[in-house]
């Protein structure tokens, strides 16, 4: 099921096909026409290393390809992002384990890298929305008056030509089947400002974003499976969800094998 930030992604493909100068090749296609993409030979990584998720507008990586002009630039609170950078940091320790249960070699980012190998680089950033409408506004992390969440994650590899972006996909945090009272919106509406976060709320957010990661893991093991890394019928720990998932304009009609890198496979 296709979350509002999709269905507005989706439908801003075809404007970004008339700036040429921010896309590469643009095709509105969908998840077949992915996977067929996908389906071209990649080596397998050595190391994929796995980031924190923005969750301010100052932690975005540069051509993350969030659309600026629905997203609000405005600064988290305190409490903001004291909850999202809790939540990011589960999130990602969650999902390097989500990884090595499929057989992958998973790491968190600042780990030192294998010599010579090749890297692997997942990253992303949590949006926010107002509503379910298309139209809505976001902002970049969580907000008590924003409960419609989504990771977006991109997937970075080196290859012959440089930094190349793999797979861009998304999936709204709804589908990890928490309750709204734990997840970062429904923690956030009932915390004052200024205010600890207790023990107990600290729980029930790492559950969601552990459930989450799972739901993330879920989602990227087509990619895997399609490259021969996993065997098609590796999952990880997730439970079954409906994940709809986007291509966004600007993702390489064609993917290059990689060259061996020493460092330049992750992300700085």
């Amino acid at each position: 099921m296709m979350t509002a930030w999709m269905r507005v992604r989706r439908a801003g493909l075809w404007v970004a096909c008339l700036i040429p100068v921010l896309v590469v090749g643009c095709k509105n296609v969908d998840r077949a026409a992915d996977r067929s993409i996908a389906a071209q030979d990649v080596t397998r990584p050595d190391v994929i290393v796995v980031h924190d998720f923005a969750t301010t507008p100052d932690q975005l990586t540069p051509g993350a390809g969030v659309r600026t002009e629905l997203v609000q630039t405005t600064a988290r609170s305190a409490n903001e992002q004291a909850i999202g950078q809790g939540f990011a940091d589960t999130f990602a320790a969650s999902l390097v384990e989500e990884l090595k249960q499929m057989g992958l070699p998973a790491q968190r980012a600042g780990a030192p890298l294998p010599s010579g190998g090749y890297v692997l680089s997942i990253e992303g950033q949590f949006v926010s929305l107002a509503s379910d409408q298309p139209e809505a506004s976001a902002i970049v992390g969580f907000g008590a008056g924003w409960p419609n969440a989504v990771a977006d994650i991109q997937v970075h590899g080196t290859t012959t030509s440089g930094q190349q972006l793999f797979e861009n996909l998304e999936f709204s945090l709804a589908d990890a089947k928490r309750p709204p009272e734990h997840m970062p919106a429904g923690v956030l509406a009932k915390l004052p400002a200024g205010a600890e976060v207790p023990d107990s709320t600290k729980a029930e957010l790492d559950a969601t974003a552990k459930a989450a990661a799972s739901a993330a893991a879920k989602q990227l093991a087509p990619f895997f499976a399609d490259h021969g890394w996993i065997s098609p019928n590796v999952e990880s720990s997730a439970p079954p969800a409906a994940l709809g998932a986007i291509l966004v304009a600007g993702h390489p009609a064609s993917v290059p094998g990689p060259a061996p890198v020493t460092h330049g496979g992750h992300r700085t």
